[in-house]
């Protein structure tokens, strides 16, 4: 049988000379070879995080009936607690690249796989999932319960991963809608000691407003790889969100900068929302700062600067005006302090952020399905220290 290293590398070998569509299949003969396993199937989480979608094996059809929910079940366990599952003779492990939650693996053996080589196989699925997305449409058709509108499709070809770990910080996002073209965008990378990040929200819906957030999003990227600052990177956006969107079309932004080291956040606003701090003992603070008109609009005036230090377990809230201005049932929005009051009640619940993020969402969603019919985007960068 092989051992942990000879595991991932049979696996890294079979796949990378088999079609990004067969991932499923050499995982499935490794198994076999490694611990006699029966069935083996890799589970791909929905958009939406609702559903564990098997990714197709060869002479295999009906995946998508075959779906499990992720809130019930070994596998839905497996999946929101990010921890491995054993029951009888099948065991479920989390599939999961620097913290972004693709699937889970199921792996069905007489002989219990060893831990160390079970994990070395999944964290080989992983980066060959990762890597895979640029190859092939695969695993992003599994992913996706309906279709998606071209605006939606462009912000989603470039914004990065929602979710990243490490041992310093935890970022989970969510955009919603996932499937309809919005004005909503967000940027993030980290960089040595230092997070840098940045929400948007174009003025109106459909592919315009998408197109001026997906420049929004360039203009930011450009400016932060040719080292640009803060005030550097509001200036290259200001000018091209302007030269897109038109007299008509703006975009306000938040952008912000985390020194993972010290704490130490520094912020500044275009028209936008003012971050939040949900303290680790639970106190909520919105951060106070002087806001500069919205990116694009020619009105002048360059964004003041604002400074706060974090502690350890703090959380950092970004988020667009889609959240506050949800309305329920009776008519009245959620408001700021409604969505304060949601978010501090699941982020004092134990688990990962990511987990707590998409609990959130699905509490927003159960006051009203209607919450989707606006943009609305959240942010959150939990501080370890």
């Amino acid at each position: 049988m092989p051992t942990l290293p000879h595991v991932a590398a049979l696996l890294v070998g079979r796949a990378s000379r088999r079609p990004p569509g067969e991932l499923a299949d050499a995982v499935a003969e490794v198994a076999r070879e490694a611990w006699e396993a029966g069935d083996v199937a890799l589970l791909l989480a929905t958009h939406e995080q609702t559903e564990l979608v098997p990714m197709p094996r060869t002479g295999r059809s009906g995946a998508r009936q075959q779906a499990v929910a992720v809130d019930d079940g070994p596998a839905g366990r497996c999946f929101t607690r990010g921890e491995s599952v054993v029951e009888g003779g099948t065991t479920w492990v989390p599939v999961t690249h620097r913290g972004d939650r693709l699937g889970v693996l199921v792996v069905e053996a007489e002989v219990e796989p060893l831990a160390g080589d079970l994990a070395a196989l999944v964290d080989a699925v992983a980066l060959h999932l990762a890597a895979d997305r640029g190859y092939s449409d695969g695993v992003e058709v599994v992913r996706r319960t309906q279709e998606m509108a071209v605006g939606a499709e462009l912000l989603g070809s470039i914004v990065p991963p929602l979710t990243y770990t490490d041992d310093r910080v935890a970022l989970a996002a969510v955009m919603e809608p996932s499937y309809a073209s919005g004005g909503d965008a967000l940027d993030h990378a980290v960089e040595g000691e230092v997070l840098r990040a940045m929400i948007l929200d174009a003025t109106g819906h459909g592919f315009a407003a998408s197109l001026v957030s997906a420049v929004g999003v360039a203009a930011y990227r450009s400016a932060r790889r040719s080292g640009e600052d803060l005030l550097g990177a509001w200036t290259v956006m200001d000018r091209f969100v302007g030269d897109t969107g038109g007299d008509d079309r703006y975009a306000t932004a938040l952008l912000v900068e985390l020194h993972l080291g010290t704490g130490r956040l520094t912020w500044l606003s275009a028209g936008h929302p003012a971050p939040v701090v949900v303290r680790a003992g639970g106190a909520v603070e919105v951060l106070e700062g002087d806001a500069a008109p919205p990116l694009g609009t020619g009105l002048g005036g360059a964004p003041d600067l604002a400074e706060e230090y974090l502690e350890p377990g703090d959380v950092l809230v970004l988020h667009t005006d889609g959240i506050t201005e949800a309305r329920g049932l009776d008519g009245r929005m959620l408001g700021l302090d409604g969505f304060l009051v949601v978010l501090r009640d699941e982020l004092a619940r134990g688990g990962l952020l990511a987990e707590k993020l998409r609990r959130i969402r699905l509490d927003l969603l159960a006051r009203d399905d209607a919450w989707l019919s606006d943009d609305a985007t959240v942010l959150l960068v939990e501080w370890s220290g």
